[in-house]
């Protein structure tokens, strides 16, 4: 089997592995040669996987049995465009475009009367129009580009709105800028991975996350497995998913998602990504649950009869916590070292460098900022929250001035 997939970063290598593992022929294609998914591929491509004519020609020239986009947004609306073209094994690609797409998630879930959220969709040149419309919200509006993912160009509650556009405009490869009514979470945001199976909801893990705070971003700091809430609220969740995502069309495949509970104990999700979270989210689920979401999108790559493999649980198995931080700087400079506090050394699974010494570092702002992930592993989920709640004082970025 021979398999190409799209990305080759850091948080894209275990699907290279899990691939490997199965005894495909691996290719990546991905636009940073650096990347260190290319070193363990049978071949690797300087080919951007935000293409999809190029990715559609090399997957031609290749022969391949699928095409898989892990953890990225934009590789899983490419992988799906070609898996159309090619007749591939894949997710329906206009449901993966319509959860791609912002605006027609919010359109298609309305229409279907699922939720409801004040939202509009703007071009660039339609700035003033937007900052007149955007007024009118007591609790603001989030700006954000209609088909970018981690944190890149959204702003939330902005106390400029010009500047926020702009930067949502710049951001968006579409060209296009949805502002939307702020929705103030009860209890907090969380969310979760999952897979669904001839239009069901066949597996979902759920976790409490952080993110950074209004007036930033929103790009999430951290994630706790599993998350704290109670089972009935997770299952009015899963429900609610489900409806979303047959409205959308989305009948198989992975999926990740952010959401909330209203004032009034709705469920509501602000976006569902249709691919494997990242921030290493589907390792720490299998740690969890033993489910492998990671070579489930690989195999299903491959084969479009795949079905989920969900072992039972456990009789009287010590429970586990888990955690992901993303290792960040809160300002510029050059990358003198990662310093870790002893009270953490316990708990400590795994610190991935994706940035080394040396390297110059940008204030975080967007999942792209990262310079690496650090995954935990506590045995209550007092002593997780304790530690994880005094982050970043435990995980410290030591930095020099930049030139």
């Amino acid at each position: 089997m021979k398999i190409l997939l799209l990305g080759a970063a850091r948080h894209q290598v275990p699907a290279v592995e899990a691939a490997l593992r199965e005894g495909m022929e691996v290719f990546t294609a991905d636009n940073v040669p650096s990347n260190p998914g290319h070193r363990l591929a049978y071949r690797s491509f300087d080919v951007s996987a935000a293409d999809p004519d190029a990715i559609t020609r090399l997957a031609e020239e290749l022969r391949v049995d699928g095409v898989l986009g892990f953890a990225s947004e934009v590789c899983a609306r490419t992988a799906a465009r070609v898996a159309a073209r090619l007749g591939l094994p894949g997710s329906p690609l206009e449901a993966v475009e319509t959860l791609s797409f912002k605006d027609a998630f919010r359109q298609r879930t309305q229409s279907a009367g699922l939720q409801s959220l004040a939202w509009r969709c703007y071009r660039p040149e339609e700035v003033e129009l937007a900052a007149a419309w955007a007024g009118g919200f007591p609790s603001g509006v989030v700006v954000k580009p209609v088909d970018s993912s981690g944190g890149r160009g959204v702003t939330v509650h902005p106390a400029h709105f010009r500047p926020a556009f702009e930067r949502a405009a710049a951001a968006s490869r579409e060209g296009r800028v949805v502002v939307e009514e702020r929705v103030v979470p009860a209890g907090g945001q969380f969310g979760g991975d999952g897979w669904v199976e001839q239009g069901r909801l066949k597996f979902l893990h759920c976790f409490d996350n952080d993110t950074l705070p209004a007036p930033e971003n929103g790009a999430a700091i951290q994630e706790t497995f599993p998350c704290g809430r109670d089972g009935a609220s997770l299952e009015r969740m899963r429900q609610h998913l489900e409806a979303l995502m047959q409205s959308c069309g989305y009948t198989c495949g992975p999926f990740n998602f952010d959401g909330c509970f209203l004032e009034d104990g709705r469920p509501f999700v602000f976006e569902i990504g249709p691919r494997n979270g990242g921030n290493f989210i589907p390792h720490q689920i299998q740690q969890q649950t033993g489910v492998d979401l990671t070579m489930a999108a690989v195999r299903s790559a491959v084969d479009p009869g795949l079905e989920l493999p969900v072992p039972g649980r456990g009789e009287g198995g010590e429970q586990r916590f888990h955690a992901t931080w993303v290792v960040h700087a809160r300002q510029a400079g050059i990358l003198r070292g990662v310093k870790l506090a002893q009270e953490l050394d316990p708990y400590v699974q795994e610190l991935i460098h994706y940035v080394l010494p040396g390297a110059p570092v940008r204030a975080f702002a967007t999942s792209g900022d990262a310079l690496g992930m650090l995954l935990l592993q506590f045995p209550t989920r007092e002593s997780m929250l304790r530690l994880m709640a005094q982050m970043p004082a435990l995980c410290q970025i030591e930095l020099d001035p930049p030139p």
